[in-house]
């Protein structure tokens, strides 16, 4: 009868740490960033649904994220206006891979209507 009570304990126990660790999502790159035109470092996201969130801390502006192509301009795949004290959230599918094999890492843009335009941005699971 302990031996049944211990192997429950244990169980109930690990289930609850399982749901803890799924529940949580992973931020790959975070940042406040200010003014027309400003951005983070990238980030590899690997394959999968990912957001973009942002939260305008003074102004206006549009928040985007934008994937790194060797060779080309850098596409936009995801954007949101903010505006002084909202927040939005934008999902977008990410690629680990290019098709001819290259890693694909993306990074946060800002483009402020003024210099002291800023928002709190990240990218998320």
């Amino acid at each position: 009868m302990i031996k049944q009570k211990k192997i429950i304990a244990g169980v109930l126990l690990g289930v609850s740490l399982f749901s803890c660790i799924t529940a949580s999502a992973a931020t790959y790159v975070s940042k406040g960033l200010t003014g027309r035109s400003s951005e983070s470092s990238f980030a590899y996201l690997g394959s999968g649904s990912r957001n973009l969130k942002g939260t305008c801390t003074e102004g206006k502006g549009i928040a985007r994220a934008v994937q790194i192509k060797s060779w080309a301009p850098d596409p936009v795949v995801a954007s949101v206006t903010l505006n002084n004290g909202n927040s939005a959230t934008v999902g977008f599918t990410s690629q680990s891979h290019a098709t001819n094999g290259e890693v694909q890492s993306y990074y946060l843009r800002w483009n402020g209507t003024s210099s002291n335009a800023s928002a709190d941005l990240s990218l998320t699971d």
